[in-house]
């Protein structure tokens, strides 16, 4: 599975409408990890540079459970 992660679906970022915050980020995380299947994922968007690594970061602790912890 290849995973473009728009990081850019947050709350407050510059680029977007959208209002996802770091819980949101790990649920969407921890589903795609539940399908067990190998997997890239590739960074392409995200401006908002005070919550970019946040995000990013529940992101993959929520793909790192649902493929190992569930």
């Amino acid at each position: 599975m290849i995973i473009a992660l728009g990081l850019d679906t947050a709350k407050g970022d510059p680029t977007g409408t959208w209002s996802l915050n770091g819980n949101d980020f790990f649920a969407n995380g921890k589903l795609l990890g539940e399908l067990h299947l190998p997997t890239l994922v590739a960074q392409e968007g995200g401006y908002d540079s005070r919550v970019l690594g946040i995000n990013a970061s529940h992101f993959f602790k929520g793909l790192w459970v649902g493929m190992f912890l569930e």
